[in-house]
């Protein structure tokens, strides 16, 4: 619609919304504010992009998404959180450093009861190493401005290069 491109295939399983926005984002060289504007159709956002939403199943507008990213609405199904009462999403940016390296994260860590990355078999991270602090995990221009950094600081979550998904 838009004239971006994407490839489904730099999506790997379970990748989080978040993750496919970011890859998205590079690949375009689209602006985060301009993102979050053709992501949403409520006026809120159009007038403020760096309001935010959430990113659960109930608050994300799934076949608007697949729309714009060109990508089947179950992959986007597969990329946000489903809450319950079995199972609680944390309300923190939660990542695998190892993951990370590789421009990838799962939104498997973002559950409350993921302590240990299910790839890796290392402790999910909830804090950046530099600044000390938390992100918030919601969908907001600013996080979406930050592709694989700390939305507060800037650090990199990992070691990971820019084109290390197109790789693949």
């Amino acid at each position: 619609k838009y004239g971006y491109v994407f490839d489904q295939a730099w999506i790997d399983p379970y990748e989080s919304l978040v993750g496919i926005l970011w890859k998205y984002a590079l690949t375009n060289s689209l602006a985060a504010h301009k993102l979050m504007q053709q992501l949403s159709d409520d006026q809120v956002l159009i007038d403020d992009p760096y309001a935010s939403t959430g990113l659960a199943d109930h608050e994300v507008d799934l076949l608007r998404i697949a729309r714009l990213i060109g990508i089947p609405k179950k992959a986007v199904q597969h990329s946000i959180t489903k809450t319950g009462i079995w199972r609680k999403a944390s309300t923190d940016f939660r990542w695998c450093p190892k993951c990370m390296d590789r421009g990838y994260h799962s939104v498997l860590h973002q559950y409350v009861d993921v302590q240990v990355c299910p790839i890796h078999g290392v402790q999910v991270l909830s804090r950046c190493t530099a600044c000390r602090l938390a992100s918030q995990y919601r969908l907001t221009a600013i996080i979406l401005d930050s592709p694989f950094r700390c939305s507060l600081c800037g650090r990199r979550y990992a070691k990971w290069g820019r084109s290390s998904f197109l790789q693949r």
